[in-house]
């Protein structure tokens, strides 16, 4: 049975969200994969049960860790969306979210100053 663990302790304003259910194994994490990158972002590492972290623009610029599993609460609060659910069969739902104020401020690494 699918744990489905929701951030639900970030509690902010959600910018969009999709649900995919494509036939075939891994094809619906295949398809909310290529929508987030249509709409300029990239994602994590799967680490199931867990969500899939989003970030605008290149995921890894950011220093965050790889899976949810080894973020802090902290960080959680700093993704700019998740994509959770069943990553081998779907249903996936990807949710995008408004910036936090501390969100807002994290920077990829090659904008820092």
């Amino acid at each position: 049975m699918r744990l489905n663990l929701k951030l639900d302790d970030m509690k902010r304003k959600i910018l969009e969200q999709k649900t995919f259910k494509v036939a075939g194994t891994f094809e619906s994490m295949y398809a909310a994969h290529a929508w987030v990158k249509q709409k300029g972002y990239s994602e994590g590492s799967t680490c199931y049960p867990l969500p899939t972290a989003v970030m605008k623009g290149n995921y890894y610029d950011y220093g965050l860790p790889h899976k949810m599993k080894n973020f802090t609460k902290q960080q959680k609060q700093l993704v700019h969306g998740i994509i959770d659910g069943d990553f081998r069969d779907g249903p996936l739902t990807v949710t995008l979210y408004g910036l936090s104020a501390d969100a807002a401020e994290l920077k990829p690494i090659n904008q820092q100053v």
